[in-house]
């Protein structure tokens, strides 16, 4: 039996759309001070901020589960004699 994963739940919707505003709003504040840094220092923090966050948004968005599939044999009654078990 083949299921369609969704996310009918509103709950869900709202912590995705507010982790997703943090993450817009991280990324925009790292190339925001990128733009104004002096020196070295800043450029690989803001950088790797911008990579890492770029890289979980695109890793969640690849490997989400679209479907899923129960096999049968997980239904079927099983009968096992006391013996067998202890």
């Amino acid at each position: 039996m083949k299921f369609k994963a969704s996310k009918d739940d509103m709950t869900v919707h709202l912590i995705t759309i507010g982790i997703i505003i943090l993450f817009v709003f991280l990324v925009y504040e790292s190339i925001k001070e990128l733009v104004h840094a002096n020196g070295l220092t800043p450029i690989p923090i803001h950088s790797s901020v911008i990579f890492s966050l770029s890289t979980i948004v695109s890793l969640c968005f690849l490997y989400a589960p679209v479907s899923y599939t129960k096999g049968t044999e997980l239904f079927k009654k099983k009968n096992i004699p006391m013996y067998k078990i202890a």
